[in-house]
Parts: C-alpha cells; structure tokens; sequence
C-alpha cells in the first residue's frame, strides 16, 4: 500500500508486485514511503522514502499585438523553478531571457512576417536535473502606415493646389494645415 506523509493515499493505492520495481501513476508532491503486506498479513515498510517534489509552472502570457516600433513588456508567470530561459523563434532580442519579464523589440525578419512566437522556459531545481515547463505566446507586429504628402507647393493667392500623395498600410487618413486654407474633401 502506498502511503503519502505517513496515511494511506486516498483512495488507499494497492499494487501487487514480487518485489520489482512499483508504479502508482501521477501522484501530487509529497514523501511517500510504501507498506508492503504478505499472504501472512505481516507486514513492513520499505526502508526509504521517495519525495515527489512540485515541477515547475510557467504561463509566459497573453498573445499580444504591437506596433512595428514598440517595444513588447513581458508579462508572464511562474513557480517552482530555479531558473527561466526566453528563446524567440525570430530575429528580435531579449533586454534579459533570463528574467520572468523583459522587453522584446521585435527584428526585422519579425516585423516582415508580421509575427514571431516567444517562448519561456522554467527549469526545475538541481533536485530534478533536466526538468522543465514552457510556455508560447504569440507576438504579432503591425506594421506602419507609410504617407508621402508629396512635393512641396507654391500657389498664388485665389488659386486652387492638386497635391499629389501617396498612402499604404493606412485604414484612414486625414489631411490638416497650418494655416487658414480648407480642403475640398480632407480624408481623402
């Protein structure tokens, strides 16, 4: 029977064996130590324990959008770890991967592609050598409106002026002046 702390698991955990190796599936944290009973009812404890200590748990966070020309925070989450690791699968950098939450300026082949995965990574303590959570978000990156309002214009008093601009990657725009003019249509 497998105890946990001293008191049997519950539901109490019983397994057959001949003296093998044992396994009684995922368990939660704990010391476990297990009593074995023979035909007889005598019985014993196993002369060691195992401790099954928590792994560690990362949630590096919401998928996020950007601006080509921000910066992203970091906003992430993790416990039981003993040290952390962000690994970009683009051509952005880190203000420090090894920090729970650093900035992240985009590279860019990550603002041509538009976006880029971030990935954290928890390590587990010595006590468990190789052990890790991770964690992907998903970054995507706007790009900017490009404007061109064009050459500048001369014009005499009275006269009516034809810009000639250009305009991409906009949802809308809106012409304005310094002076006292007016456009016939200012968002076009």
């Amino acid at each position: 029977q497998l105890l946990n702390n001293g008191l049997p698991t519950v539901p109490p955990t019983f397994v057959s064996g001949t003296g093998g190796p044992l396994s009684f599936g995922m368990r939660d944290e704990g010391m476990y130590t297990v009593s074995a009973v023979n035909s007889d009812g005598c019985s014993a404890l196993m002369s060691g324990s195992a401790q099954l200590l928590p792994g560690p748990v990362v949630h590096a966070g919401t998928d996020a959008s950007i601006c080509e020309t921000q910066i992203y925070q970091a906003s992430a989450q993790a416990s039981n770890y003993s040290n952390l690791q962000w690994i970009t699968t683009g051509d952005g950098l880190f203000s420090n991967s090894s920090v729970l939450n650093p900035t992240y300026t985009p590279g860019p082949n990550d603002i041509l592609n538009g976006n880029v995965q971030l990935v954290l990574k928890a390590f587990a303590g010595s006590q468990c050598p190789g052990v890790y959570a991770a964690d992907t978000l998903l970054l995507t990156i706007h790009r900017m409106p490009s404007i061109d309002a064009g050459p500048d214009l001369v014009a005499c008093e009275g006269n009516n002026v034809q810009p000639v601009a250009s305009a991409s990657g906009y949802q809308f725009l809106y012409w304005t002046t310094t002076g006292d003019g007016s456009f016939d249509n200012p968002s076009s």
